[in-house]
């Protein structure tokens, strides 16, 4: 399996600074190596925080996923001892249900009105295949969407367009969030294999997404639709994360949801034409608008403050949120779950992401 680092296998093994570029980095080629990447890195980008629009699912910084549950781990210990595991967590806490309301429960109301959810946008023009989001109606109200339910159970996922995966899959979390919080059980025990399946197609919708999808898109449709795969990833994993804690106390492999990128740019989201993108971005065209991806991990290490507004994107008020929240010492127990909702997510084979998609896209 791949590791996960961006320097080369030469430089990595020397301990040496690696200058990305290809076909060799600068280091192999003063000394006449065979340079070779596990990550192959972009051609003539600068590496660091840029990349172009059609780059999916490859963020910066994947070396330093690991700080993040070992920062955590050590103010958990201040209050619980050396014996806690970070993945533990009081089942039937609020925080992981509130995570959930907040981010899936408005977005049937948003989309409806069109306008940009939390990762559902209305102007994402879908060409081949059918538009499932179409089937988001509002309100929800925790009634269970049986006929919805039926037409995306019918769905062969491994022989629709990625487009069309991509909109059964927001549909499919936008009916079964509301039924997982919901009070009476028999709707939760219902809404489960639904989740399952979510699991599944969030699995496969990694394993397939690739930049050859977004030829013959203008800059903004390919932006949109590439954040929106980005997105409804991690929002898949998100309610996976906070459903298992919030029932069963324990979530395991946060590692990837860590890992996976998005654009943080505030403003780009929330943008409802290529005008308003294009200006968000600070660019003259849409060419030079281009993708910055930036990890759940990093991102979220690096917003500190919590005063800011993300131009209203609540994708990004989440997850910063969700991992900048600070505790007062001694804290009690469940003032420490808002962070450990989103440190863990559901079990997912590595080689599935990165050896078959992850490092192609790099």
């Amino acid at each position: 399996m791949a590791t996960l680092r961006k320097s080369c296998r030469q430089c990595a093994a020397s301990k040496r600074h690696c200058t990305v570029q290809l076909p060799s980095c600068a280091r192999c080629v003063q000394r006449g190596l065979t340079c070779v990447y596990d990550l192959q890195p972009l051609s003539g980008i600068d590496t660091q925080n840029k990349c172009s629009a059609g780059q999916l699912l490859t963020g910066p910084g994947f070396d330093t996923i690991g700080y993040c549950v070992l920062n955590r781990a050590e103010v958990y210990n201040k209050v619980f001892g050396d014996s806690l595991d970070p993945a533990f967590c009081p089942p039937g806490h609020n925080e992981a249900q509130e995570l959930i309301e907040q981010c899936f429960l408005r977005v049937p109301e948003l989309f409806t009105s069109i306008q940009p959810a939390v990762f559902i946008h209305p102007k994402l023009q879908i060409r081949k295949g059918v538009s499932h989001v179409d089937l988001i109606q509002v309100p929800l109200d925790g009634v269970m969407p049986h006929r919805e339910l039926e037409i995306l159970a019918d769905i062969d996922i491994g022989t629709v367009s990625l487009e069309e995966h991509l909109t059964a899959l927001q549909a499919l979390l936008v009916f079964t969030a509301p039924l997982l919080v919901s009070e009476q059980p028999i709707k939760q025990e219902r809404a489960e294999p639904w989740l399952k399946i979510a699991e599944v197609w969030t699995q496969y919708l990694l394993s397939i997404a690739s930049v050859d999808a977004l030829s013959g898109r203008t800059p903004w449709q390919q932006w949109l639709f590439a954040e929106s795969i980005r997105r409804t990833i991690v929002m898949a994993y998100t309610l996976i994360c906070c459903f298992n804690a919030w029932k069963y106390g324990y979530c395991s492999n946060w590692l990837l949801l860590e890992s996976l990128p998005f654009d943080t740019r505030p403003g780009l989201w929330m943008a409802e034409t290529p005008q308003a993108w294009i200006a968000a971005a600070g660019a003259g065209t849409g060419q030079q608008v281009g993708t910055q991806l930036t990890s759940v991990h990093e991102f979220s290490i690096k917003m500190k403050s919590m005063d800011s507004t993300f131009c209203g994107d609540v994708f990004l008020s989440m997850i910063a949120m969700a991992h900048n929240v600070r505790f007062p010492e001694p804290a009690p127990p469940v003032a420490m779950l808002v962070t450990l909702t989103f440190t863990t997510t559901a079990l997912l084979p590595f080689n599935l992401v990165f050896n078959l998609n992850w490092a192609s896209l790099a």
